[in-house]
């Protein structure tokens, strides 16, 4: 009775996410260990983990201790992303947009990026869809609502780039359009507060 007791505790403790694997990993993966970073992430995702799938996806779409390979990249960026991992989504997204490892689908793009949650880069890639008509129809005053936040809250080098954009899309926009994309601007900021 004991050992079946026993059998169940370890059979329960083998399938839930190890986070001191992910956390090892991503260490790891911090000092440029990439292969190491691998192997930890890999037993934690594998268990369902969508931060270590994520890791994996970036080892493989950047080919750091892996052979680069977008197919695996999309693959575990799926499975993380379909947990709710927001960079995960961005980065689907970006890879449905550029076709790589997918099938090139500007719609499938946007669906991952609209569902981003927050990732002020997935924010960025959304509004350049909209400035560009990619996935979606042009739409000058949404391109320039979903700079909002990067305009303000990326790095330096990408509040840069948000800003010049944003400028590109006032210079297109009415007066009345303009008006009404602050407005959307301001009500979106005050909905994250």
């Amino acid at each position: 009775m004991i050992r079946l007791l026993l059998a169940g505790l370890l059979l329960i403790g083998a399938t839930v996410p190890s986070a001191a694997d992910y956390a090892t990993g991503a260490a790891a993966y911090s000092d440029g260990n990439f292969k190491k970073a691998y192997g930890e992430f890999l037993e934690s995702a594998e268990a369902g983990d969508p931060r270590a799938q994520f890791g994996l996806g970036i080892l493989y779409h950047k080919g750091r201790g892996v052979d680069l390979d977008y197919a695996k990249a999309a693959e575990w960026y799926t499975k993380a992303a379909l947990q709710g991992h927001p960079t995960a989504q961005n980065n689907l997204g970006v890879m449905y947009r550029r076709g790589e490892g997918v099938k090139k689908s500007p719609r499938e793009a946007f669906t991952w990026m609209a569902a981003m949650q927050g990732d002020r880069r997935a924010q960025m890639n959304l509004a350049d869809m909209f400035w560009q008509g990619e996935g979606v129809g042009r739409d000058l005053v949404q391109a320039y609502v979903w700079l909002e936040f990067p305009v303000t809250d990326l790095p330096e080098s990408g509040r840069e780039v948000a800003a010049k954009r944003r400028n590109q899309i006032v210079a297109e926009l009415s007066e009345e359009e303009l008006t009404q994309a602050q407005r959307m601007a301001k009500a979106l900021r005050e909905s994250e507060q």
